[in-house]
């Protein structure tokens, strides 16, 4: 980033206005260095997350960047979010309902004994 360090004397209008304009032009292009600099990161940021956590990785980086590049991939396919999706709520399914009979059955086990043992 540049520093500013150049002083103008502002003595009359016209001056002003010159130095609004000079300064319009630096805010415009720290602006856009802003810009590139904030685009570099939204591209980077999961590798810069993983380095972070997992800094020991680096010898197999190419592994790493390979799966990414994989998935990434996988992801922009509609195909691939659909089976995803789809597997996702099948396995959501199987769970509630496995939990329902396990209820289920706690609930009767509970039951049964207490009826016969008062019918005895």
């Amino acid at each position: 980033m540049k520093k500013v360090t150049q002083v103008i004397e502002v003595t009359d209008m016209r001056s002003l206005k010159l130095e609004k304009a000079r300064l319009k032009g630096l805010c415009r292009e720290m602006e856009e260095e802003g810009q590139i600099r904030l685009d570099y990161i939204k591209e980077h940021y999961g590798t810069m997350f993983f380095n972070t956590v997992f800094p020991s990785t680096h010898p197999q980086k190419h592994i790493w960047k390979l799966l990414g590049y994989a998935l990434k991939s996988a992801w922009r396919s509609d195909h691939f979010r659909s089976v995803l999706l789809t597997a996702l709520i099948t396995l959501l399914e199987f769970l509630g309902i496995h939990q329902s009979v396990r209820l289920f059955e706690k609930y009767f086990k509970k039951k049964k004994p207490s009826e016969e043992q008062s019918s005895s």
